[in-house]
């Protein structure tokens, strides 16, 4: 969505109503599988993107849904403006991948590091803080799951694999939704190491001649 509103003309005037809001958040404390089986069945892009603990966001989807009788994903989905709007400018646009085991390994190394950097100690604080969990920031990949161990109902070491595994999961979300843009160029850099120079001057390359075109 950061990429679409910079890169489309969209639109942000999506409906709200408190009152349903209130509702569907009522719903969603007593039984949240039923109601995230609500909004696959009416808004099946938008679930798929979500996770049934993801409470803020999908009672917001079902919010828009019941206030318009349309689903969220058509508010700027697809890499266009639901109103067809063409973009005032082309922009260029790279993407990079890389070789899945490897990219899954460097995502293991980089949470490694965060907890030696200090992680633990600083959810702990956030922990003790008695913060409402029900705030997005609350719910961020790394402090759930350490909030957890916290809470007693899982070992330190399950809670850095469940960190790991939640992270592998986003990478690979993040890379389904971008994988859909057609206009993105994909560069392979899992020999980054060896190739760093020759793919830094193939993509300065390919921008001097996009700006010359």
């Amino acid at each position: 969505m950061y990429v679409n509103s910079l890169t489309y003309p969209l639109g942000f005037a999506i409906p709200r109503d408190d009152e349903i809001r209130e509702r569907i958040s009522g719903e969603y404390d007593k039984d949240p599988g039923r109601v995230y089986a609500r909004l696959k069945s009416v808004d099946p892009r938008t679930a798929d993107r979500l996770h049934v603990n993801d409470k803020k966001r999908v009672i917001r989807a079902l919010e828009v849904f019941e206030c318009a009788g349309k689903p969220l994903s058509e508010y700027g989905g697809d890499f266009q403006n639901s109103a067809g709007e063409q973009p005032p400018y082309e922009p260029l646009l790279f993407g990079l991948n890389m070789d899945r085991e490897r990219l899954y390994g460097r995502i293991n190394l980089r949470v490694d590091l965060m907890m030696k950097a200090g992680l633990l100690e600083e959810a702990r604080r956030i922990y003790d803080a008695r913060y409402e969990k029900s705030l997005p920031a609350m719910r961020s990949i790394g402090y759930q799951q350490l909030f957890a161990y916290f809470d007693g109902t899982c070992s330190l070491e399950e809670a850095v694999e469940q960190i790991k595994l939640d992270t592998r999961h986003f990478a690979k979300r993040q890379l389904t939704w971008f994988k859909r843009d057609e206009r993105i160029r994909w560069h392979d850099v899992t020999n980054w190491d060896n190739e760093k120079s020759s793919l830094l001057n193939e993509l300065t390359k390919q921008a001097k001649d996009w700006m010359n075109a």
